[in-house]
């Protein structure tokens, strides 16, 4: 079934969708919606609205992440200045972890 409405388009180039139409597919004031060309003329679309429980969970993942990371660091600065304290120098071109732990090793075993 098919709905026809008019609408007129203001010297600001705003259209006021008539109010069946707004009833009919739930827009609300602030929506933002999506114009579409199509075989001559334009199809109006919603876009999907961002779910509010979604972006919470990702910011309290992030800030959980965030201080993980922050106490990785901290842990990181106390053993770097545990091996400074014993005197001991790694050479700066190695790049991994990995490479300076066995280095380690190998120095003090």
């Amino acid at each position: 079934m098919y709905a026809i409405e008019t609408a007129k388009m203001s010297s600001k180039g705003q259209l006021v969708v008539p109010e069946a139409f707004r009833k009919r597919y739930g827009w609300r004031q602030g929506m933002t919606l999506m114009l579409v060309g199509v075989n001559g003329g334009v199809l109006l679309q919603t876009l999907p609205q961002p779910d509010v429980a979604e972006v919470d969970a990702a910011i309290a993942e992030s800030t959980k992440a965030s201080v993980s990371v922050k106490s990785k660091l901290a842990n990181m600065k106390r053993s770097l200045a545990k091996i400074a304290a014993l005197g001991v120098s790694l050479p700066l071109d190695i790049e991994s972890g990995e490479q300076r732990r066995r280095l380690l090793r190998k120095r003090h075993a």
